[in-house]
């Protein structure tokens, strides 16, 4: 993430040219939106003029609703038929106060242009853009009031802890760590903003969201972390995780379990690494846009990988398996990029000439050879043990899998 601690961000839609920082499959033809005949030029004008006066409101450019608190990210609505080339300045702002901006060009259109904000209180930004509709680049002033978030300092959990308010987010002032026999259970409806900041679970950490009321969790960072003689659980139910990967590998590291189910999740670009599980692992019903793929060393447990949409994911792979596992009902759909398999099978606890079954995916593609150039086995590389085998295939995704 590049922070401007000037506060100052020019904001360039990739489809327009001379912009840069990324790539959009959006394009911005302003000509088009340009009546040719005289009949409509006095309409035009008119509108130029009503532009000049018209009030324009924080939620007419960001996605405010929920979101009017310290340490919320809010995203600049993608809409290039409306605006382009958008700049922020702060033109007032509370005391001591740092918010920033921030521009990603990796991750998804809604998300790579961003707004947070440190402190409680009143907020005017001058924005200028160029008005697609009145083809005039304007400035205006918009304000919004920032209201404290619920502040989570504490770094050591020293019992067990129910995060429930959903009156107002969570935000965490600094990493949390969750030791053995201690658990971190989060309750439905509950947003937390991570700030950038982690957390490491040597005990139970428990997302617990339902269909109707999930759990929110952005800009953050799950990861099994402790006493090796630990195992962490980690259990993630109808959770919505932007900027967060739910089971990351950092510096001391341990064995755990992960169920993750029924949950979105978005923009990071770290492997979801299980390394040696300490028991069964179950990912299933999941949509995965634009996130790090599925990678194990070993595991004598059984790994469940089922009915799981992966969509550009950001790793070499959507799963690297070095081991058997159930991997069915998923949908794999492929990225721009050739260089990104949906299946890695390295196999390197297992003799040559293994065999991986992947049956019953669909595959985005009934082309086989389409199917083919999406898997990484010994038929491409002799750094594989084995074969994948992926027939019998899916025409259609799987009705159980995120459309």
């Amino acid at each position: 993430m590049k922070k401007l601690n000037n506060f100052i961000l020019s904001i360039c839609f990739i489809s327009l040219v001379g912009c840069g920082g990324g790539s959009s499959n959006h394009s911005i033809e302003t000509s088009n939106n340009i009546p040719n005949d005289n009949s409509n030029q006095n309409n035009i004008e008119n509108d130029k003029e009503q532009e000049d006066t018209k009030e324009y409101k924080f939620s007419d450019f960001f996605e405010v609703i929920g979101n009017e608190y310290t340490y919320s990210v809010l995203r600049l609505k993608f809409n290039p038929n409306i605006i382009s080339n958008v700049r922020l300045t702060f033109k007032e702002k509370p005391n001591d106060s740092s918010p920033w901006f921030s521009y990603d060009s990796w991750k998804s259109e809604y998300n790579q242009y961003r707004i947070s904000f440190d402190k409680a209180g009143d907020y005017v930004v001058t924005i200028n853009f160029y008005d697609v509709k009145t083809q005039k680049y304007l400035t205006k002033d918009i304000s919004i009031n920032i209201k404290d978030s619920n502040l989570i300092s504490t770094s050591m959990l020293k019992e067990d802890l129910v995060l429930d308010d959903t009156s107002k987010p969570y935000a965490l002032q600094s990493g949390i760590s969750i030791p053995y026999n201690v658990k971190l259970t989060v309750n439905p409806g509950v947003t937390i903003n991570g700030n950038n900041k982690g957390i490491n679970v040597e005990g139970i950490l428990e997302l617990n969201g339902t269909k109707e009321k999930p759990v929110y969790l952005s800009d953050s960072g799950i990861s099994p972390v402790g006493n090796r003689s630990s195992n962490a659980t980690i259990k993630i139910n109808h959770a919505v995780l932007i900027g967060t990967n739910p089971y990351a590998s950092i510096g001391g590291r341990i064995a755990g379990t992960l169920d993750l189910l029924d949950s979105k999740l978005y923009d990071f670009d770290s492997e979801i690494y299980l390394w040696f599980p300490a028991g069964p692992i179950n990912i299933k019903r999941n949509y995965f846009h634009k996130a790090g793929g599925i990678h194990w060393e070993s595991s004598n447990y059984l790994i469940n990988i089922q009915n799981n949409k992966f969509e550009d994911w950001t790793t070499q792979s959507a799963i690297y398996a070095n081991t058997a596992v159930n991997i069915s009902g998923n949908t794999f759909i492929k990225p721009q990029r050739n260089d990104r398999y949906a299946i890695y099978f390295r196999g390197f606890y297992m003799p040559t000439g293994s065999e991986l079954m992947v049956t019953n995916n669909y595959w985005g593609t009934l082309d086989e050879d389409a199917i083919k150039s999406m898997i990484m086995d010994r038929n491409s590389t002799v750094e594989s043990s084995g074969y994948v085998i992926y027939k019998p295939y899916l025409t259609i995704p799987d009705s159980e899998t995120p459309q």
